[in-house]
């Protein structure tokens, strides 16, 4: 059961340590400015598309006519 402990300790201590570099490394980073008016920006649209299934007739008459 000692072996448990002292490999939970082990891991703790590593957790506390990426946590802290994570933490350093986000820090050192630069701020991302905004996107100014004068950049180009891209829009992705998408244009709707009309499906019909397969055994659905191409051609059908309506009821009352012959």
């Amino acid at each position: 059961m000692d072996h448990l402990e002292q490999e939970n300790h082990k891991l703790r201590e590593e957790v506390t340590t990426l946590w802290s570099e994570n933490e350093t490394g986000v820090q050192s980073q630069p701020l991302s400015l905004p996107i100014d008016n004068t950049q180009a920006q891209t829009v992705a649209s998408t244009t709707p598309i009309s499906t019909v299934f397969a055994s659905t007739p191409q051609h059908a008459m309506l009821e009352g006519y012959l």
